[in-house]
């Protein structure tokens, strides 16, 4: 039942690529590299970005890690070689 998502954020923090793009740890970037976080085209791109990690790790469990692991091991068994 636990996710991916649940885990990785509670060992490593945020998903987001950029804090200014981090929903829980949201910080502006340092002026010299942003100077307006509204004008920034990056900042959308690592939202995209974040929200596209989110949307897989946080409906994969480790149930399915597994389970993905065994339907790996069981092709692998099933396969013919001559």
């Amino acid at each position: 039942e636990v996710t991916i998502g649940e885990v990785v954020r509670a060992m490593d923090g945020p998903l987001a690529p950029s804090l200014c793009a981090s929903q829980t740890a949201h910080a502006p970037c340092p002026v010299y590299r942003c100077p307006s976080e509204a004008d920034c085209v990056l900042r959308g791109l690592w939202v995209d970005v974040r929200d596209a990690i989110s949307q897989v790790v946080d409906v994969t469990t480790f149930g399915d890690l597994a389970e993905r692991r065994r339907a790996e091991e069981s092709e692998k068994r099933e396969m013919y070689h001559i």
